[in-house]
């Protein structure tokens, strides 16, 4: 405890610092006749190392990331698959720059008011609402598609061989920092 200083100089840094045994190991409990030890009557556990808290924290974030990796590299075989809002066509539902989750579905599940993903006539992925279903068109169905911010629809018919699939839900803002990771 703390004695009340009178002319002295208070120091708060003792003479000797104790070894790095004394701070991090158990303390030795009593010893029985066999002399195993049994537990003290005061046991107080020791502080675990800094450099050890840091290193456990951190090989279970490195192995939480690789199977997040992991998991979202096979969750395409699911048909899961992951976009980033690159444009702001359809900024008043899905704010530009969004992280995008599209599960596959079957032509008969789409339907007017769908936003879908998929692939347009430059090989580029799109992603804009369902406002007209073509039942017949190309041997199969065919969605007229538009950008909700957009004034006229798009020019041309998406045939549903063309669909990655329907938006699940977005998370805004965050899709540039969740896909960076494609791109290296």
């Amino acid at each position: 405890m703390w004695s009340i200083m009178t002319d002295e100089l208070f120091d708060p840094v003792p003479d000797e610092l104790p070894s790095p045994e004394e701070l991090f190991h158990k303390e030795e409990g009593n010893k029985d006749k066999k002399g195993k030890s049994t537990p003290s009557s005061h046991h107080t556990r020791k502080p675990i190392p800094r450099y050890k808290v840091v290193k456990r924290f951190s090989i279970g974030f490195l192995l939480l990331l690789i199977l997040v990796i992991l998991g979202a590299a096979n969750l395409g075989r699911l048909g899961i698959h992951f976009y980033c809002m690159g444009s702001s066509s359809m900024e008043s539902v899905i704010p530009k720059d969004s992280f995008l989750v599209v599960k596959s579905v079957k032509p008969e599940e789409l339907k007017e008011g769908d936003i879908i993903t998929f692939i347009n006539g430059n090989h580029i992925s799109v992603t804009h609402e369902i406002i007209e279903v073509i039942l017949e068109y190309n041997s199969g169905p065919g969605y007229r598609t538009k950008g909700t911010d957009n004034e006229e629809c798009d020019a041309s018919i998406t045939s549903y061989d063309d669909v990655i699939g329907k938006v699940v839900f977005h998370i805004p803002y965050v899709g540039r920092w969740l896909t960076l990771w494609k791109k290296s």
